[in-house]
């Protein structure tokens, strides 16, 4: 059992707490504990404090052109997971980053919050660089932004570079590093990866765009998009998407993931937070 919960059921036992309760979310339960889930820009109400866990999870990037194209999959949004957070009740802000668009080279948006005295930024994935009729663009470079302290801060991963058939290839664009600075009142133990890297630079011959890179730090090394990060709920988020004229799968993803050839559209990001169901 989690520290805080255990010092929250110890004071409820001499009747003076109560376990930790979230609201205004998606709930769920597995095993002994509740996950409660924001998909939403909005609030994010704290009925009950003690100790959570966390995951925040930025946009997935978009990708100028998708089905039938050299384009290069789109990097998953970054991934923030925390673990062992003291958060006191309250209400509190919530931005959840949109999933990049699908018809231009656009980033997915970053999930922001402010809780348990921490900035906590997940930046959006990196576009997936254009294929087309002789024009090979590299791909966009995950977002790395937020610097409010104290902070903790997880990069957007890369998007792989378009090709155009015997003619150009074009270049990875390239995961950010996860970054802190400053302590928050709630501490918390948190992830420390670098998002991976995008797919490209690689023979123009191979008739097929980069795949994405992982906002858990995995980068690209073929057509195919990567997985990303897998949590405490045994779900994948933050993958890569595949790479145009792939013939590959698309990893998994809940959220945050890239857009590509096999899974098309981006995800927009995520704020999940877990808890003992009975303190």
């Amino acid at each position: 059992m989690p520290f805080g919960s255990s010092k929250a059921a110890m004071m409820g036992a001499a009747g003076g707490s109560s376990p930790v309760e979230f609201s205004n979310g998606s709930s769920s339960t597995i095993g002994d504990y509740t996950y409660m889930t924001y998909a939403y820009s909005g609030s994010v109400i704290c009925d009950s404090g003690g100790e959570i866990d966390l995951l925040l999870v930025g946009g997935g990037g978009g990708s100028p052109a998708l089905t039938g194209s050299n384009t290069g999959g789109a990097g998953g949004g970054g991934v923030l997971a925390g673990s062992g957070i003291e958060v006191e009740a309250g209400t509190y802000s919530l931005t959840i980053g949109d999933a990049g668009d699908t018809s231009s080279a656009d980033n997915g948006g970053d999930t922001i919050i402010n809780i348990a005295g921490w900035n906590l930024y997940a930046c959006g994935g990196g576009y997936g660089g254009y294929g087309g009729w002789a024009a090979c663009s590299a791909g966009g470079s995950g977002t790395n932004a937020g610097t409010t302290t104290p902070y903790q801060r997880a990069g957007g991963a890369g998007g792989g570079g378009g090709v155009w058939y015997g003619y150009c290839a074009g270049g990875p664009g390239y995961g950010q590093q996860t970054y802190s600075s400053g302590t928050g009142t709630g501490g918390g133990t948190w992830s420390t990866h670098q998002a991976g890297n995008g797919w490209g630079s690689f023979n123009s011959y191979n008739n097929v765009g980069g795949g994405g890179g992982g906002g858990g730090g995995n980068t690209a090394s073929s057509v195919e998009g990567v997985a990303g990060y897998t949590w405490l709920d045994g779900n994948v988020y933050g993958s890569g998407g595949d790479g145009g004229n792939s013939d590959q799968s698309p990893p998994a993803s809940a959220y945050g993931r890239g857009a590509g050839y096999h899974n098309q559209a981006s995800q927009a990001g995520v704020l999940i937070v877990r808890y003992l169901t009975d303190g």
